[in-house]
């Protein structure tokens, strides 16, 4: 098994029951890739015995802060503590430049926005498209149905793949896409409707095929309560969690 999966953050923007924004870090052989990077990214990637310095691409799904508000923070560590030889690659929609300049002078100081070449290569991409990453990795995407500009996407590895919808609400073309060897769905709620996102309920009328392996993320409350409801090929993640396929 060429692939690791570590579930860095599985909450919502609201962290119910203590969970992390959303992040995830694959490796595939001795390539890491961060996919989104929220808040609490840092901290969970020292949790799991990982550092920046682990990390070579980052794929942000769309431009809201819970789900790419932690760069700044890597900027911040890379200036006093990583100081890393190459910067990492940083595929993100288009606004990204800006925003991490604007928030880094913000926030930070206009020196820290000054050091963000030296941590980033940034590539903005539209919301449709395909990216390779090396001779092995490469990303198709497609717009979410979501705001930020947002995109999902599925990660070519070998002959293995990976999707991840990011915030999106539920429709079944769209779902039928997301089919890989391993599907990470957010689920937002069990069986509230919230505007853009995808709810549970939604997600049993999608057939998902039997040999199917979907993780749940980006959950609330409701989903936790109702977990003796969640069966597979659905499976509730969990902060910390760790496969390999």
């Amino acid at each position: 098994m060429e692939n690791e999966l570590i579930f860095l953050g599985t909450g919502n923007a609201f962290g119910h029951t203590g969970r992390r924004h959303s992040s995830y870090f694959l490796k595939h052989k001795t390539i890491g890739l961060l996919i989104d990077c929220g808040p609490s990214t840092l901290p969970a990637l020292h949790d799991n015995g990982l550092s920046p310095l682990d990390i070579d691409f980052i794929w942000i799904s769309h431009l809201h802060p819970d789900h790419w508000l932690g760069l700044p923070l890597l900027v911040l560590d890379d200036k006093w503590i990583s100081k890393r030889k190459n910067p990492i690659r940083l595929i993100a929609p288009n606004g990204i430049s800006e925003m991490l300049d604007r928030v880094c002078s913000q926030i930070y100081s206009q020196e820290e926005a000054e050091h963000i070449p030296s941590v980033f290569e940034v590539i903005e991409t539209p919301q449709e498209g395909e990216i390779s990453l090396t001779d092995e990795i490469s990303i198709e995407f497609w717009p979410a149905i979501h705001g930020g500009n947002g995109r999902c996407c599925k990660f070519y590895l070998g002959d293995k793949t990976l999707s991840y919808s990011g915030d999106t609400a539920y429709s079944p073309s769209l779902f039928k896409h997301l089919i890989a060897d391993i599907l990470i769905h957010e689920a937002s709620s069990y069986d509230f409707q919230i505007p853009n996102h995808t709810m549970f309920l939604d997600l049993l009328k999608s057939k998902a095929p039997s040999d199917s392996t979907i993780f749940l993320t980006h959950i609330d409350e409701s989903i936790i309560k109702n977990r003796e409801q969640i069966h597979p090929p659905f499976f509730i993640a969990e902060d910390n969690l760790k496969i390999f396929f």
